[in-house]
């Protein structure tokens, strides 16, 4: 049997849960990071697993761990 495509609703709503600390969101046809505020190809699965591994992405994404980390802080003493 051929091999079935995905619909590119079905690889966005993949990619966010195959990826769940990545900050990524979908609204059923694009896949955006909210961290870097960019959006991200969902053509090939390499291209998304390359944008994680960029420094802009790395980068950003430590700097919402550690406000968020602040934040509890701050506020759930």
């Amino acid at each position: 049997m051929p091999k079935v495509r995905m619909s590119k609703v079905g690889k966005a709503k993949n990619y966010v849960l195959k990826f769940p600390n990545e900050h990524f969101q979908s609204d059923g046809e694009i896949l955006h990071c909210s961290a870097c505020e960019k959006s991200v190809s969902l053509e090939q699965r390499f291209l998304v697993v390359q944008h994680i591994g960029t420094a802009k992405h790395k980068d950003k994404k430590t700097k919402i761990q550690t406000a968020v980390f602040y934040f509890r802080q701050y506020f759930f003493r």
